[in-house]
C-alpha cells in the first residue's frame, strides 16, 4: 500500500499507531482509534504505465473498545489486454481485460493496557493479467508497546517499539506452472515523539527507525528512517530515507539495491472548532521520483499520493 504517510516518512509504519493507514504494516495501529475513521487514497502513474492507478479505501469502527476495521486495495494496470479464447482464437468470446491487482482486508485490533496493544488481518488477495484469475486467503499479526519517556529539553516524549509479520501463514498463490509464495514480511521497529519545551509545545516531532526483513526470499531486506514535525498541529513535514537490497537476476543492467530520500505534507484541519461535531480532516499528499529497478531506463514520471482521511471521536 502507497500512502503519501509511509512513502513521505522513508517507508517505515510499524511503530505507528491512530489511523487506519497503519493496518497495512502493523494491525495493532489501529487499536487506539477512538471511533471511526475513514480514509480514501489514490495514487499514480506506475513506472511507464501512465494509466496505471492505485485506490485504497478504509473504514474504521470502535467496537466496545475492539476496533475493526475494513480496507480494500486495487491497483489497475489500466492498459486493455486481449483475453483470448483458445477454442475460437477470432471468434465470439474474446474479450478486452484490464490487468489487476487486489486485496480486502478485515483488521480486529485492541488496548491489552495502556500501553500494549496487539491487531490480526484476514487477507483476500486476487489477480488477474488476463487469463484466469489467481487468489489466496493470508494473516497478518502484529503489536505495538509504548511508553511515556521525555528527554533532555522535551516533554510529552512518547517511546513506541513495533513488530509486524505480513503473510504470517506462508500462503502461496497457485498458477498452471505451480505455486508461488507470497513474500513474508517481517518488521522491527522503534520510534520517539516528543515536544520541544524551546517551542512552547507549538513543535510536535516524531522520530523513527524500521528494518524489514523477509523470511523467504533473499531480497527486499533494509533500513527505513523516518522524521516528521508538525507545526501548531495542524501542518506537518515529513523526511526519511530508506534502502532495500533487490534481486538483480544476475544481470548487469540491473539494480541490485533500491535506495532514496523522501519527503511529504501534510494537513490536519480541526473542523469541530468550526462546527459542534467531534471531526477531525487530514489531507496528506507526496510526489516522488520512481526509483528504478535498472540502470539504464531511469526517466520516469513522479510517483503521485494523495489522501483524505476523516476520523471521528467520541
Amino acid at each position: 500500500m502507497e500512502s503519501p504517510l509511509f512513502l513521505g516518512r522513508g517507508r517505515g509504519y510499524v511503530t505507528i499507531d491512530g489511523d487506519m493507514d497503519a493496518y497495512f504494516y502493523n494491525p495493532a495501529g489501529i487499536a487506539n482509534i477512538n471511533f471511526v475513521d475513514v480514509k480514501f487514497t489514490t495514487s499514480s502513474p506506475y513506472y511507464g504505465i501512465d494509466k496505471a492507478r492505485y485506490y485504497q479505501f478504509g473504514l474504521g469502527y470502535n467496537l466496545h473498545n475492539i476496533m475493526i476495521g475494513l480496507n480494500i486495495n486495487l491497483m489497475s494496470y489500466g492498459e486493455e489486454n486481449y483475453e483470448i479464447n483458445e477454442e475460437k482464437p477470432f471468434g465470439p468470446g474474446n474479450n478486452k481485460v484490464t490487468p489487476y491487482l487486489s486485496n480486502y482486508t478485515l483488521t480486529m485490533a485492541t488496548m491489552l493496557s495502556n500501553a500494549l496493544s496487539v491487531g490480526c488481518n484476514i487477507n483476500y488477495f486476487s489477480e488477474n493479467y488476463g487469463d484466469d484469475p489467481n487468489s489466496t486467503l493470508f494473516f497478518d499479526a502484529g503489536t505495538i508497546y509504548k511508553r511515556k519517556l521525555s528527554l533532555l529539553n522535551t516533554s510529552g516524549g512518547e517511546l513506541a517499539i513495533g513488530a509486524s509479520v505480513r503473510n504470517a501463514t506462508f500462503s502461496k498463490v497457485k498458477y498452471d506452472s505451480g505455486k508461488e509464495e507470497l513474500p513474508v514480511i517481517s518488521r522491527f521497529g522503534i520510534s520517539y515523539s516528543f515536544l520541544p519545551e524551546i517551542n512552547n509545545n507549538t513543535v510536535a516531532v516524531l522520530c523513527q527507525a524500521e528494518y524489514q526483513y523477509l523470511l523467504n526470499y533473499d531480497y527486499r531486506d533494509g533500513l527505513h528512517l523516518g522524521l516528521e514535525t508538525k507545526f501548531i498541529e495542524m501542518l506537518a513535514f515529513r523526511f526519511g530515507y530508506y534502502y532495500e537490497n533487490i534481486d538483480d537476476h544476475d544481470h548487469d543492467e540491473n539494480e541490485d539495491q533500491l535506495s532514496q530520500f523522501t519527503y511529504g505534507l501534510g494537513i490536519d484541519i480541526p473542523v469541530y472548532k468550526i462546527i459542534d461535531y467531534p471531526i477531525r480532516l487530514q489531507i496528506d499528499f507526496t510526489s516522488l521520483p520512481q526509483v528504478s529497478y535498472s540502470n539504464i531506463w531511469k526517466d520516469w514520471d513522479n510517483f503521485n499520493s494523495f489522501t483524505v482521511k476523516l476520523s471521528w471521536n467520541k
